[in-house]
């Protein structure tokens, strides 16, 4: 069977407006996204009459988790103020990745961390994250 395997070039991390119907813009040469990483606690529902002795878990509260993104570093130009302004803001933005097959994920988010690295003889690069606040949506291509 042949693989559907694809590379991610193509893919977009971009910021929403706000607006209705909401705007999305993205980012200049974002190198490297990680998409939600989606997770579930677990509560341990151990009683005294636990069948065996063996521990009892139900599921617990979902996570979005946290997205980052990896991109060419470019001092003052647009990628570095919209980080920026979401590092300043008080309140979760709409965000959206779209993959090279139209399939996306949206996600209301706030920046919690930016980072960029000058280096002597290599490309000057930045890194952004973000908490994910809420469902995320996976929309289909």
């Amino acid at each position: 069977m042949a693989t559907s395997a694809a590379i991610g070039h193509g893919s977009t991390f971009a910021v929403g407006d706000g607006g209705s119907p909401e705007v999305f813009t993205a980012f200049a040469e974002v190198v490297t996204i990680t998409p939600p990483q989606l997770v579930r606690d677990t509560v341990d529902a151990t009683h005294m009459a636990s069948p065996e002795k063996w521990r009892e878990f139900v599921p617990g509260l979902r996570d979005g988790g946290e997205v980052s993104l990896e991109m060419n570093f470019i001092p003052g130009g647009p990628g570095e103020d919209a980080i920026l302004i979401a590092f300043q803001d008080e309140t979760a933005g709409n965000w959206k990745i779209t993959f090279p097959n139209a399939h996306s994920w949206t996600f209301a988010a706030f920046c919690t961390g930016f980072e960029s690295e000058v280096p002597l003889d290599d490309k000057m690069s930045a890194t952004a994250t973000y908490k994910v606040t809420g469902k995320p949506a996976c929309v289909a291509a």
